[in-house]
């Protein structure tokens, strides 16, 4: 699939639609909890790969060859995790989908990403890699490091174009955790401004 904030326009929003943050039957996107917490496993793999220190050169040639098993070795984490992942992602993308019915007809729910821009993707992970210094993560598994849902840090807070950015997050989550992880920062790159967007996106 072609990632799916290249898909939003055709998909039935409207001009009206555009940069709105209230979508229909509920008050503010930019607080659902899902859409949130999605966001914070974003945050938390990018995390997860500046304490160990993963080689960006290797990962971005193993996303250009769309190597699962590799990405998945490069970024230490085994198959059942990265399946945890998977099903943290479709369950905050699905309950999203059960609040917002309008979704299920706007989101580019595809099979894996073969179109990707790794380029642009990789660009914005290196400038976010560079501005973090490194937690310790403790004794915990990669799952739960990299899943943490309730990380998600308010100053970071960006200024989206919530009802793309939804409909975006939703497809990309769809993808599987390691295209996930690529994907939405395409997302954030494309949709929402604000100091950290500006740092990461350049």
């Amino acid at each position: 699939m072609c990632l799916a904030v290249w898909m939003v326009a055709p998909l039935g929003i409207t001009a009206d639609d555009f940069g709105q943050r209230k979508a229909p039957g509920y008050a503010d996107l930019s607080r659902d909890p899902d859409l949130r917490a999605m966001r914070a496993i974003r945050d938390s793999m990018t995390q997860w790969v500046v304490e160990r220190s993963i080689d960006l050169d290797r990962l971005k040639a193993a996303y250009v060859r769309m190597d699962g098993n590799e990405i998945l070795r490069l970024l230490q984490i085994s198959n059942q995790e990265a399946a945890e992942l998977d099903a943290r992602l479709r369950s905050h993308a699905e309950s999203l989908l059960f609040k917002f019915p309008w979704l299920a007809r706007k989101a580019a729910v595809a099979g894996p990403c073969t179109t990707c821009n790794i380029e642009r993707g990789f660009a914005a992970l290196r400038q976010d890699v560079s501005k973090r210094t490194p937690r310790l993560s403790g004794d915990v598994s990669a799952a739960d490091a990299i899943a943490d849902d309730g990380e998600y840090d308010e100053g970071s807070e960006a200024d989206c174009k919530w009802i793309e950015f939804t409909v975006a997050e939703v497809a990309c989550a769809m993808t599987g955790p390691w295209v996930y992880w690529l994907c939405s920062y395409l997302a954030y790159c494309r949709y929402c401004t604000g100091p950290v967007v500006d740092t990461i996106c350049r």
